[in-house]
């Protein structure tokens, strides 16, 4: 098992936070973010030339 401990921006973060529903722990929607990202399914932003 794996600890990882990082930094956001306050305002960054809140956001993020209130777009999680509270049936859905903060924990569990990382790891899914996580897993879809390895998966291939989040997808880079085009660049806009």
């Amino acid at each position: 098992m794996t600890k990882y401990q990082f930094q956001i921006d306050d305002d960054k973060w809140e956001d993020w936070k209130d777009t999680v529903p509270r049936s859905k722990s903060l924990e569990q929607r990382i790891i899914e973010l996580i897993e879809a990202d390895t998966e291939g399914r989040v997808q880079e932003p085009e660049d806009e030339d």
